[in-house]
């Protein structure tokens, strides 16, 4: 039987196959299969890796990967966390999942920052990784890339079209305190929970609703989980790679580069429609304004608390790098 949050049992698992990996990579450096290959061990709660997949680089080595996905390792910050201390060479997922490691991380889950994904993918091709580089690396991690897939909204047991339909939300959210500050900001209720986790709580009517991005839809869809998506449009997903500091700096300059390019290339913008999708089930909302409007209030109480966390001189200092990115 699933349970809503980690169990002994689940942590014993997750621990045994963090030991296999550690058997087989040494903490904080990449493997060497052989004198021209590379093996980097790499975390994922999601799916759709490439595992044993190789990457050929220009100075005659290559790098192959050896993927843990589905959060078989923990949640993601547990993975980061993994990753900052060199039990895994990389880890690949969301920027919102950083923030329990890497503080300043959590600049990037302020809602509505743009209005579109293009202007979203131009804060990360612009000089923003490099602003917060030097927060990830103080934790020993490296910050690889970042790149915008679709966005993130609601999905629900029962249509979201005003303020008062959030009151009676109870709402999944992934493991971030700055998600749960602005939810709770705006009336709903946040629950912590897995993403694999959702049938059975639903089953157990503790939640009737779940933050996600939107191209989720192509698991949740086949469960007919949820028959409504809210597209609030109110935090990217933004993907992203962290590698463990030293084994970036274990690679050579061709390897770096290697990776560098095929992340940036794989990671790229490209908003899911019903359309592309094809058949779905879940019928798709889009707020009227003053419903955006309410939703975009939220806002003020997540940039208060960064704020209060990190001071108010590094968010202002963000807020005029995302300014001038967006042009």
């Amino acid at each position: 039987m699933k349970t809503l949050r980690n169990k002994p049992l689940q942590n014993i698992v997750r621990k045994a196959v963090m030991l296999t990996a550690l058997a087989v990579l040494p903490a904080g450096m990449a493997a060497a299969a052989d004198d021209r290959t590379v093996v980097l061990s790499v975390g994922s709660s999601g799916g759709g890796g490439a595992s044993g997949q190789f990457l050929e680089c220009e100075d005659g080595s290559r790098i192959e990967f050896v993927l843990f996905e589905d959060g078989i390792l923990g949640s993601d910050p547990e993975l980061i966390r993994g990753c900052q201390n060199g039990a895994l060479s990389m880890y690949m997922g969301v920027t919102s999942g950083a923030a329990e490691v890497v503080p300043e991380a959590a600049l990037l889950d302020i809602p509505y920052l743009a209005d579109s994904l293009e202007e979203y993918q131009a804060i990360c091709d612009g000089t923003i990784v490099d602003w917060l580089q030097p927060y990830f690396h103080a934790q020993n991690l490296h910050l690889l890339t970042l790149g915008v897939v679709s966005f993130r909204g609601v999905f629900s047991s029962e249509p979201l079209k005003t303020p008062e339909d959030l009151a009676g939300l109870r709402l999944r959210i992934m493991e971030n305190h700055y998600h749960e500050i602005y939810w709770n900001d705006l009336g709903a209720k946040t629950f912590t929970i897995n993403f694999d986790q959702l049938p059975y709580a639903l089953r157990q009517n503790r939640i009737n609703g779940a933050e996600l991005p939107f191209d989720s839809i192509r698991m949740l869809d086949e469960k007919n989980l949820f028959p409504y998506f809210t597209a609030t449009d109110h935090l990217p997903a933004l993907r992203t790679q962290i590698l463990n500091l030293d084994t970036y700096n274990s690679l050579t300059e061709a390897q770096k580069k290697c990776l560098l390019e095929h992340y940036r290339t794989i990671t790229s913008t490209g908003q899911l429609s019903a359309e592309s999708e094809g058949e779905n089930t879940t019928e798709v909302l889009v707020p009227d304004e003053s419903m955006k409007a309410y939703l975009k209030n939220g806002q003020a109480a997540v940039i208060e608390q960064l704020k209060l966390e990190l001071g108010e001189e590094i968010v202002e200092e963000f807020l005029e790098q995302v300014g001038q990115q967006k042009g």
